[in-house]
């Protein structure tokens, strides 16, 4: 999921005009820097059982699912308001 998402922010990059690109360029750095965070935080209660990489795992998809939206409305809307 990760390249998917690598390759769809590229190819929202590209399509974007030049005025809109840096703002999803901080956008998309933020996000990355703390989707970790959020799922860590989200999961802590369970960090000392058997199943955190799991749980670990799926809140990463769940986060990368819903910035994958979130990049597709860049690309056939442009910037969100």
């Amino acid at each position: 999921l990760d390249t998917n998402n690598s390759i769809l922010y590229s190819d929202v990059m590209r399509a974007l005009s030049g005025y809109e690109r840096p703002s999803l360029r901080k956008e998309q750095s933020e996000w990355a820097r703390s989707r970790n965070i959020q799922c860590k935080k989200s999961q802590q209660a369970f960090e000392a059982q058997a199943d955190w990489p799991r749980r670990f795992h799926e809140c990463l998809i769940g986060q990368i699912k819903a910035r994958n939206a979130v990049l597709k409305q860049w690309l056939n809307h442009g910037a969100p308001q």
